[in-house]
């Protein structure tokens, strides 16, 4: 007696919850204009466009965070290198210098190789200070030049005599040295161009589109 009671009782709990949720529309009844057209192919076309999308998202996310990691990592290590270079710089100025050069530079400012180097080096990075200064006052002499080092030179290391010793007692760069990553091409870069070459790493992802990632 209390089994029947209780298959009567989930019976009419089954009723209830049959009129309230499932729908009592026969498919047959749906109107043509109202099914998609749309291949079950299709749908697996659009399916795995969009897995393969995410899969690309994945591993440009993956490759910045990467580069960040790696950017960070060598910020670090400057830091660290910097507050040792201070010290060293109080107590012994050109020992700190030679240092220097031989960490970032690669080379050693002690002997003759060095100091030849060096010298270029100066050079190089009085030809940035021209460039900058015709950029914003007479327009760009070059589009293509560059500094070709990603340290610059001990400003100390410049001295008073850099008009005697570096440009013949000229005033001006008006001839920048090439080399062939720079080459002869007069035109200005693009702003879309212009903007790659400043971008940080951490902003790519954020404003240019995975195809040019």
């Amino acid at each position: 007696m209390q089994n029947q009671e209780e298959d009567e009782t989930l019976h009419s709990v089954l009723s209830d919850i049959r009129e309230e949720f499932f729908s009592d529309l026969n498919p047959e009844d749906i109107p043509n204009s109202d099914i998609s057209d749309v291949s079950e192919s299709e749908i697996v076309q659009e399916g795995e466009a969009m897995l393969k999308q995410m899969e690309q998202e994945v591993t440009i996310d993956s490759k910045i965070d990467m580069q960040k990691k790696q950017s960070e990592s060598a910020i670090e290590k400057n830091h660290n290198f910097m507050k040792e270079f201070v010290k060293t710089y109080k107590e012994d100025s050109n020992e700190a210098k030679r240092n220097y050069y031989k960490s970032k530079l690669n080379f050693d400012v002690s002997d003759g190789a060095g100091k030849v180097k060096l010298h270029k080096l100066l050079y190089r990075y009085l030809e940035g200070l021209q460039w900058v200064l015709y950029y914003y006052y007479k327009g760009a002499p070059h589009w293509r030049w560059y500094y070709p080092y990603h340290y610059a030179p001990m400003i100390s290391d410049l001295g008073a005599g850099i008009v005697d010793a570096f440009l013949g007692g000229k005033n001006t760069i008006t001839e920048f040295k090439t080399d062939v990553h720079c080459n002869a091409n007069p035109k200005p870069y693009t702003a879309f161009q212009q903007l790659l070459c400043i971008f940080p790493i951490k902003s790519l992802r954020v404003f240019l589109p995975p195809e040019y990632l």
